[in-house]
């Protein structure tokens, strides 16, 4: 099993209590999207197709 690597996503807040995203490449057609704040809290995915560019 691949390890999955998590990115903070460009477009989170930069102050300590912002709502922040994490996004990882799950696949080559699909991401993870999680909490930065509660990443044990799971994850959904997406389609990339369904993400703007």
């Amino acid at each position: 099993m691949n390890k999955i690597t998590w990115r903070k996503s460009s477009r989170s807040g930069t102050t300590e209590n912002s709502a922040c995203v994490e996004l990882a490449a799950l696949s080559v057609v699909s991401v993870g999207i999680r909490d930065s704040k509660a990443p044990d809290a799971g994850h959904i995915v997406v389609a990339c197709r369904g993400l703007p560019a």
